[in-house]
Order: structure tokens, then sequence, then C-alpha cells
């Protein structure tokens, strides 16, 4: 008979005996216990050996989804570039059509068919003075005046600032 394990001639603290197994036992060991489970069906059906016992078809478990994990879009390695606002088209702006230019006794009179001009401006002056300005967003102007010859021009802004003059007018105020 085979020694599969070999007795020490000393004793552990709490008096057991200790065995000490050699390689060889334990290969031995080892195919021992692989051919006491194989006769005995695996040790799972209780050492009966069956050879027609059918295999049972185990149930499916449900399939169970989980919610994908939201991830952020990166960024574009190269920014795309923002376009320019286009702007409103700009109407270009235009004289006030019929200026007439007249006087009434010791009165200035100026008056246009209106343009597309947001307001006017109404610059008159005599011989070598200081012109005066006049303000509206009507199409006509009139001033109380000394005798004498004017000239007069106006001044057409629309809402951007930008503005056209009309040619300089010449009229005499008598009275």
């Amino acid at each position: 008979m085979v020694k599969i394990m070999e007795k020490l001639t000393t004793l552990s603290a709490d008096s057991t005996l200790l065995y000490k197994c050699t390689t060889k036992t334990k290969r031995l060991f080892f195919f021992a216990s692989v051919l006491a489970l194989t006769a005995c069906g695996g040790g799972s059906d209780g050492g009966v050996a069956r050879s027609n016992a059918q295999t049972p078809t185990p149930t499916p478990l449900p399939t169970v989804t989980a919610e994908p994990t939201p991830t952020a879009t990166p960024a574009p390695a190269t920014p795309i570039p923002t376009l320019p606002p286009v702007p409103d088209p700009v109407i270009p702006l235009t004289l006030p059509s019929a200026i007439e230019v007249g006087s009434t006794a010791d009165q200035l009179n100026v008056t246009w068919e209106p343009s597309n001009a947001q307001e006017y401006r109404v610059v008159y002056w005599q011989g070598d003075e200081t012109p005066s300005e006049y303000l509206t967003t009507g199409a006509s102007f009139s001033a109380a005046v000394d005798d004498g010859q004017y000239s007069v021009l106006v001044e057409a802004y629309d809402e951007l600032g930008n503005s056209v003059f009309s040619p300089v007018m010449t009229t005499e105020v008598a009275q």
C-alpha cells in the first residue's frame, strides 16, 4: 500500500499530529478526488449515476435593459464660425422734391414735398450773417425776418443720421 501522508514526529501546540504531504502525495490525492467525483456522477445528484438523464432546459432570465447614460457632446475640434448679422436693406436717402422758397410781408416761407427722411433742417441767412436753423418733421417752415435777400437750404436726415442737402436757393423779403 502507498503511503499518502507521513506522520511527523512532532506535535503542534494543541497536541494534534502534523502530517507532511509530498508532491507525489498531492498528485495522488487530486487524482483520487477526480476519480471519486466522476464515479458518482459529479456529486450533484446524490451519488446516483444516470445514463439516460436529460438535462433540464434552463429558464431564460428576463432581459434587463439599462438606460443609456447621457454623455455630453464634445465641442468640435475647430469652432464653427458665426455669420455676421444681415443688415436691413438701407434705402438711400432722397432730397425732398418741389422745394419752394418765397416771402410775404416780413416773412420767409419754405415748403417742400416730403421724402423718405425722418427729419428736416432748414438753414437760412442774410448776407454775411450767422445762419439760423430750424428742425422739423413737417414739410414747411415760416419765420419772421427783416427785409433783404435770404439764402436758404433744406437738409434731410434719416434715422441713421445720414443727410443730404438741397442746393442753396435765394429769395427777396420786402414789406
